[in-house]
């Protein structure tokens, strides 16, 4: 068993605390089938079984079920307890109104040793600093047009009034850029469970 970070938007971390979550898709960005149907990773070549079916199935995984995954989310200093040596921390997905004015209860009062009243993106976000902790179900590539309007509302696109899977994939453009989605990316689908939340 290993513990990864994963990096999640401030919506998708609310979507997870709702248990709305439980899949998430990220590029398989090393892995293709060529022309012929035979499975490649970088340069490593897996080629197809007797069917003509590519070998993914031989593919390096990003994670396995039992594995770990800590949530790595926009996060801030809070303060640090001298009493119980603990840090505490703010997660900006805790406050969705940040950005209109909103001030977290405590923010201006925070000591200045905390690291000053700022936000920092989930990329810089220590390990110890984690507060949701997900266990790994099931992986497994994908194309990512195969996604269905279920595995769409698995991803947290479960609004009312929306189409799942149309949102998913208009998300998908707006973070891998215009046209990403309709060329259709091999990707992996992680599927999830929430183990814990601090």
């Amino acid at each position: 068993m290993k513990e990864i970070g994963m990096l999640f938007s401030g919506e998708m971390v609310r979507a997870i605390l709702d248990e709305r979550k439980t899949q998430t898709r990220r590029p398989a960005r090393d892995c293709r089938i060529d022309s012929h149907g035979n499975a490649w990773q970088g340069n490593r070549y897996f080629g197809q079984d007797m069917r003509g079916t590519p070998h993914v199935d031989r593919w390096r995984k990003p994670c396995d079920v039992g594995d770990r995954i800590y949530v790595r989310e926009t996060w801030s200093y809070y303060y640090f307890d001298s009493d119980t040596k603990k840090q505490f921390y703010y997660y900006k997905a805790d406050y969705p109104d940040f950005e209109k004015g909103f001030t977290p209860e405590g923010w201006d009062s925070r000591p200045p040793a905390a690291g000053g009243d700022r936000w920092y993106p989930s990329i810089h976000m220590p390990k110890a600093a984690a507060r949701i902790w997900l266990g790994v179900t099931d992986v497994r590539p994908e194309r990512l047009l195969d996604i269905s309007s279920h595995d769409a509302n698995c991803e947290g696109f479960t609004e009312a009034g929306t189409h799942p899977r149309a949102e998913f994939l208009a998300a998908w453009n707006q973070l891998y850029g215009y046209g990403a989605a309709e060329a259709d990316p091999l990707v992996w689908v992680i599927e999830f469970k929430q183990i814990e939340v601090k």
